[in-house]
């Protein structure tokens, strides 16, 4: 028993003395007078460093993953969300009489107005955050006017949008990247003839607004002499 104490306790000076001879003690000559550290010692070091600067390295690999993923998932927000506007441009131009929204996202898939099958979108997409088919709508008493992601999170990709999407550089949300037609529906017309091809969206007046109507040729007067 004394024996182990004493081994126990030389073993302890030996630690000490390396720990003082290499980290504390600058005179060169109380270094060699302390005997070297064993090679084990050593290699306990390097193989806790190895582990950390794994770590760290696996840390950073993580992390640069993951933004490059959502900003892939970002991009594909942005082209799915302008397919499902564009399904609704066409929905309403393509109005027989005055134009109309739809009312579900299934009247895109087959345009209920019509006999014989149309389609303004070929399917209900789905979100690539949430992987689901199911989106937020924007509407006009009961009619879509566009879609938005129900995903949470706020988006990393801040400037380099498409022309008409440069508010989405100010969204703190997924939810507020709102994919929305902004052309408006006609009044119908009067009597029984049916209305021309909506114009141009930005020429379209807004919700239960009358559009101008241009007067005809006259039939009441004879035409004056040349």
């Amino acid at each position: 028993m004394r024996h182990t104490r004493q081994a126990f306790k030389s073993a302890l000076m030996i630690d000490l003395n390396v720990i003082a001879a290499r980290l504390v003690l600058p005179n060169p000559f109380l270094r060699r007078c302390v005997p070297p550290p064993t090679l084990g010692g050593y290699a306990l070091i390097v193989l806790l460093i190895l582990v950390a600067v794994v770590g760290l390295a696996l840390g950073a690999a993580s992390t640069i993953w993951t933004t490059a993923a959502t900003r892939d998932k970002e991009q594909q927000l942005l082209w799915t969300g302008l397919q499902f506007r564009g399904a609704i441009s066409s929905y309403v131009r393509s109005s027989p009489g005055s134009a109309q929204y739809p009312k579900r996202l299934e009247d895109l898939l087959e345009d209920p107005r019509f006999p014989n099958v149309r389609r303004h979108l070929r399917q209900i997409y789905r979100d690539p955050f949430t992987g689901e088919t199911k989106w937020g709508l924007v509407k006009n008493g009961d009619l879509i006017v566009g879609v938005y992601s129900l995903a949470p999170g706020a988006p990393i990709k801040r400037a380099g949008f498409a022309a008409g999407l440069e508010s989405f550089a100010e969204a703190s949300s997924y939810g507020e990247w709102k994919f929305v037609y902004e052309g408006q529906p006609v009044a119908a017309p009067q009597g029984g003839t049916p209305a021309a091809a909506p114009p141009p969206a930005s020429s379209l007046p807004a919700f239960g607004t009358a559009s101008p109507t241009q007067p005809g040729p006259s039939t009441g007067g004879a035409q004056p002499r040349q």
